[in-house]
C-alpha cells in the first residue's frame, strides 16, 4: 500500500535553520517578477497542462479535483512535478471527508455532520491525523474542508450535511 503506517503525533516545526533561510533569500532574490506571480497561481491539475504550467508559468503548486484518482497516480503526479520544478510545489485536495473525498483508495469519512453528532474529540483528531498522514503520502501539502460551517439555513442544500451541527 502507498499509505505507510506511522505513528500518531504531531510534528512540531521551529524557524528555518540559517542554510534554509539562505537558500529562501537567494531564490527570491534569483526570482524575476513574473517568476514570483506565477508562484502565487494553483491552478486545476489537468496532466495535459501540468508540464507547461511548472515550466512556462512556474506555478506555485496544484490543486487535484474530480474524485476519480488513486493514490499512485498523485504521487506519481506530485513526485514528477516537484522533479521538474526549481522551487518546491504545494499541492492540494479537498479533503471534507477525509483524502477518500477524491482518492478511491484512500479512507472516506462520513461527512460532518455525523462526526458532529458523535460528539467525540478524539474520532476528530483521529480522523484529522489519518487524513493528514494519507496526504503526506501522497505529496498533498494542503487539505481544504469546511471547518466552521453551521447549518443555520434548512433551506440550503449546499451545507446541510456538511456542517458539524446547527449550532454555533
Amino acid at each position: 500500500s502507498l499509505l505507510p503506517t506511522l505513528p500518531l503525533g504531531s510534528p512540531s516545526f521551529g524557524s528555518l535553520q540559517p542554510p534554509d533561510e539562505a537558500w529562501v533569500e537567494s531564490t527570491l532574490a534569483s526570482m524575476t517578477l513574473d517568476h514570483k506571480l506565477g508562484q502565487m497561481i494553483m491552478p486545476a491539475y489537468s496532466a495535459s497542462t501540468a508540464d507547461s504550467y511548472v515550466t512556462n508559468q512556474r506555478v506555485g503548486g496544484f490543486i487535484f479535483l474530480g474524485n476519480n484518482n488513486t493514490a499512485s497516480a498523485l504521487l506519481t503526479a506530485t513526485t514528477h512535478l516537484q522533479q521538474l520544478s526549481s522551487v518546491p510545489l504545494l499541492f492540494a485536495v479537498d479533503c471534507e471527508a477525509g483524502l477518500g473525498a477524491r482518492v478511491v483508495d484512500a479512507t472516506r469519512f462520513p461527512l460532518n455532520m455525523s462526526a458532529g453528532a458523535a460528539a467525540d474529540t478524539d474520532l476528530l483528531m483521529l480522523q484529522g491525523r489519518v487524513t493528514a498522514r494519507e496526504c503526506r503520502a501522497v505529496g498533498i501539502h494542503i487539505g481544504f474542508g469546511p471547518v466552521l460551517d453551521v447549518n443555520t439555513e434548512p433551506v440550503n442544500p449546499i451545507i446541510g450535511v456538511r456542517s458539524y451541527s446547527d449550532s454555533p
